[in-house]
């Protein structure tokens, strides 16, 4: 299954707050992340298309439905898991694990269960668990349950870099093995957007800011470039007139130019110690 989703017109307020604006937008992903910074309407977005909240105005159809008004569809059909678990229960974490083998895919728990470090903490009680073990009991249970389509909301915020790492990897094996599977989920990390989606929705200050594929925002003469925390790029730059620096974000600074030369350059002399084409960092440089 190829995720499809199609919006017009759809608003969300919460008095005369608006915490979400998309005039239109009509794509196709296996893998989709919502990208922005805190209140820029992600969860608000996950919320509408799990169902779980009506619009303002205008409407949001995924798969050919409307979640929120076909909520019995969109159950069997959609799983979801919000951020910050909370998981205050007596129940201990095997019972859990014996639950979801029982009705669920039994294969995909005990690789979830390996590749995951669950083990370490199968006799704990849920209520014992901190934030990044309850996420992953969490994610255990929507990715192993039958679901076709699964709605994460900031999947990684709770998980070392490790777990991280590994669990872009689990995501991208359980899409791909499933062949009708597909994933939505929100970060506000370019990383954790441009490793693992296939197709981006970047939102800002809960308006659209721009969406399409991974490959078309990696196009362009927009590069992200690494220094030394507190060097300032400006000064070594004079000579390399080819680059512009259009802002820092700590040691990643944007610049733009059509010379790859110069910044392999400024890679030798050691000014930079890497560079990549931007994403979305480039886009909050426009």
């Amino acid at each position: 299954m190829v995720l499809k989703l199609r919006a017009s017109g759809l608003a969300k307020y919460y008095g005369a707050v608006r915490a979400l604006e998309v005039a239109r937008l009509s794509l196709e992903s296996r893998i989709l992340a919502i990208v922005g910074p805190n209140g820029s309407g992600k969860t608000t977005f996950l919320a509408i298309a799990a169902g779980l909240k009506y619009p303002t105005r205008g409407f949001l159809e995924v798969n050919g439905f409307i979640p929120y008004r076909e909520r019995e569809r969109a159950v069997r059909e959609i799983a979801f898991l919000f951020d910050r678990p909370r998981l205050p229960l007596s129940v201990r974490v095997r019972d859990v694990v014996r639950m979801v083998r029982e009705l669920g895919d039994s294969d995909g728990v005990d690789r979830f269960i390996d590749v995951m470090g669950v083990k370490g903490f199968m006799d704990r009680k849920l209520s014992s668990l901190s934030m990044g073990e309850a996420q992953l009991i969490g994610l255990m249970v929507v990715l192993n349950m039958g679901s076709r389509l699964v709605i994460l909301d900031e999947p990684f915020a709770h998980l070392d870099v490790r777990r991280a790492s590994l669990l872009a990897e689990l995501l991208r094996g359980w899409v791909t093995r499933g062949g009708g599977r597909a994933c939505i989920y929100t970060t506000h990390s370019p990383w954790e957007a441009e490793s693992l989606a296939d197709h981006l929705v970047v939102l800002e200050d809960g308006r659209l800011r721009w969406w399409g594929s991974v490959e078309d925002l990696l196009k362009g003469r927009l590069f992200e470039v690494y220094v030394k925390p507190g060097r300032s790029l400006h000064e070594p730059l004079v000579e390399e007139s080819a680059v512009k620096v259009l802002s820092c974000f700590g040691h990643i600074c944007l610049v733009e130019t059509e010379d790859l030369a110069a910044l392999e350059r400024l890679y030798e002399a050691g000014v930079i110690f890497g560079f990549k084409r931007a994403g979305v960092r480039g886009l909050y440089a426009k």
